[in-house]
């Protein structure tokens, strides 16, 4: 038994019939594919990510070329085998995975520039 099946067992047995708020969220993913549709390598080391909700999003990843977590991916021929399997953005260097973005890490280097010269400052210091 699932965790849902079994939280929706000891509601019944309580005498509660409301659903959990991850269970709303939730409610018509069973068939869930993943987050990402596509990914298209363009020049410039951007990527063109299309999403499952039929958004596209062009990305450019030059300035975290120079981060760690990135590094790899001045490769130009690394960066050139970028793909996805639906949860993830997936690069390979000589046959094996060298970075995996998740749908949450993708969402985070949308909203957040960590490598602006300000990042985690506190902007009223």
């Amino acid at each position: 038994m699932g965790v849902r099946e079994r939280d929706a067992c000891l509601r019944m047995k309580a005498g509660s019939w409301k659903k959990t708020a991850f269970e709303e969220v939730t409610e018509g993913m069973t068939g869930h594919t993943g987050y990402f549709r596509s990914v298209k390598v363009m020049p410039g080391y951007r990527l063109e990510i299309e999403m499952m909700t039929d958004s596209r999003i062009e990305f450019d990843f030059t300035s975290r070329l120079g981060t760690m977590r990135f590094g790899v991916l001045r490769d130009a021929n690394v960066f050139a085998t970028a793909s996805t399997d639906g949860n993830f953005i997936l690069f390979q260097k000589d046959g094996a995975l060298s970075v995996k973005i998740s749908a949450s890490e993708f969402t985070d280097l949308l909203l957040v520039d960590r490598t602006a010269p300000q990042a985690g400052r506190d902007p009223g210091n």
